[in-house]
Order: C-alpha cells, then structure tokens, then sequence
C-alpha cells in the first residue's frame, strides 16, 4: 500500500465513494491489493467511461500503452472522458495507431474544444483537465489560472489541488499569514464539499499550528466514516512505527498498539495491507491481542465499510 496514502492525490479527479469489493472502480480507488482488473474490464464493456480510462491505465506497461490499453483509452473518450482525450494526445494515437478524434484531428485539439465548450457552463471538473493539460505542456500561468476558475466553480478536488499549489508558493501574497489563511480556506471548502483527503490535510494542519482539538475532531471524522486515508494515518500515528510521519501529522495522539493492529485487521479486510505488519505483529503480548481482536470486531460493526478517493488517472 502507499505508505502516506492521503498525499498521493496528484493527477486526476476523484471518483464515487460507494462501491463493494466486486467493484473495480472502488476496488482501486483503495488502493487494495485484489486485483481490480477483472472487474473494471466488465465494467468497461458496459460502457462506463471512467473504468474504460482505469483499465487502460492499469493495462499499460512501464508507463508505455499497449494495444490493449489504447482501445480501451479509445473507448473512454469516446464516451466523453477528457482526461482519456488527453492520454491519446500524449500519445499522438491519431498518426501511431490511427485511433483519430472524432473530428479526424489531434486529440489535444479535440480536448481542449471539448474542455473549453464543458467550462462555458461551468464545469468544475472541465476547468481542472484543462488546468492538468497545461501543466502536462508546461503553461503555469494557465495551469494556475484554470485551476483557479475550477476551485471558485466549486469543485472540490480543485479546491484541494489549489490549496497545494498555493502552499508550495504559488501566487503573490503580501505575507506568509494571508498565504497561510488561503491555504486553510481552500482546504476548509473542498473538505466541505467531500473531498476527504482535504480532510486530512486540514487536519494535518491544525496539528502543525498546535490546534490539537481541531485537528484531532477532522481525523476522527474522517476515519468513523470509513476514509481509508484517515486509517492509514490513525495507524501509523497509534503504531508509533514512524517517528518522521508523526511528526507531520499526529499532534498529540497517543501511542495504542492494540488500536493500530485492531486498524490494521480491518483495512485488511478490504486488501489493503501495511508493510510493517509481520514485524509490528511480533511486538505483541497475548493480552495486546486480545485488545486488537476487540476493537476490531468494534469497527466492523460501527464503520460499515472502508471508502477511498485516490487518483484515478
């Protein structure tokens, strides 16, 4: 599993939370070890667009496409997914494999037509493929400009995005406390709006300002509902296995092995595993186990299932 599972969001927008272990959208979007392309290939057949674009991701090899995969990519933007459009522009899928546009152009061309046409009625999720695109070709200035436009629409995960682009220094603001300010509003809003990994990261925030209380009452919300993001950090954080990690993100929350290994067996459940956990297992007291076994079966019957909102491009 990705160690730090909440700051691995870079690329596309989020999708559903709902879904069941025979969902291949959901089983990736998780980040499970089971394999997802079983079911995003019976998925893909019937036409949903956003597993046609998961499965060409996950067939392709090394980061290169293969036949296989370009269909599928084919198929997806075909059915209207921007971020599949830009996938075969990258490609030139047009003169490598004759997998042309709809208007027998370049598929960049196409996208951004497609993509300028969404935003005229403003489409949130639009303005953030083009500001993904003209990060890909490397235009800040209107990568930052769309992404803009695409947080003030509503859209969550822009929001989220924004506040990491403005956390990393972009934008001018007179002092570091107007930056600061920003950073947290934008992140307050797409946390609004249910995007959890903003979640987190406000979280992540109130701990670092000493808000232990504020921070704490976010991670908690965010783990009773089942985000696998707030279960990654409430283990590593009550493991005590990373010191570095709880520095960032732990505030003041406490050592408790048998709540991180009861955690642990949970996330389990859904397939997504912890690198430590043979050697973490060892550390144990019978007694400790016990505590686990119990506060396992505890969140098996509060939380009813685990949930994520991973990249999914």
């Amino acid at each position: 599993m990705a160690a730090f599972l909440f700051l691995f969001v870079l690329f596309s927008e989020f999708v559903s939370a709902d879904g069941k272990l025979e969902d291949g959208v959901y089983l990736y979007n998780i980040d499970s070890e089971k394999s997802a392309i079983p079911y995003l290939r019976s998925e893909a057949k019937e036409g949903d667009s956003i597993a046609q674009r998961l499965l060409a991701y996950k067939l392709s090899y090394m980061g290169s496409m293969t036949s296989e995969s370009l269909k599928w990519y084919l198929a997806s933007a075909e059915n209207g997914d921007l971020y599949s459009m830009i996938a075969l522009g990258r490609v030139d899928a047009c003169k490598s494999s004759n997998f042309c546009s709809p208007d027998n152009g370049g598929w960049f061309d196409y996208f951004i037509k497609e993509a300028k046409s969404r935003s005229e009625s403003n489409d949130g999720k639009a303005m953030r493929a083009l500001s993904y695109y003209y990060g890909l070709i490397g235009d800040n200035d209107e990568k930052y400009r769309w992404l803009k436009r695409s947080a003030k629409s509503g859209y969550a995960r822009a929001q989220y995005d924004l506040a990491m682009e403005i956390k990393k220094g972009k934008g001018f603001y007179w002092s570091e406390t107007s930056r600061n300010k920003d950073v947290e509003e934008w992140y307050k809003k797409s946390s609004d709006n249910g995007f959890y990994p903003a979640t987190i990261a406000l979280s992540s925030l109130y701990f670092n300002v000493e808000k232990y209380k504020e921070g704490k009452n976010l991670l908690h919300e965010a783990f009773d509902d089942g985000f696998v993001g707030a279960f990654d950090v409430m283990y590593r954080c009550t493991s005590g296995m990373s010191l570095r990690y709880r520095d960032l993100v732990c505030g003041d929350l406490k050592v408790n092995k048998p709540e991180a290994w009861g955690i642990m067996l949970y996330m389990n459940d859904y397939g997504v595993y912890v690198d430590e956990a043979s050697e973490y297992e060892d550390s144990f007291t019978y007694e400790e186990r016990k505590e686990a076994e119990k506060y396992y079966q505890e969140l098996k019957s509060k939380i009813p299932r685990l949930f994520g909102q991973r990249v999914v491009y």
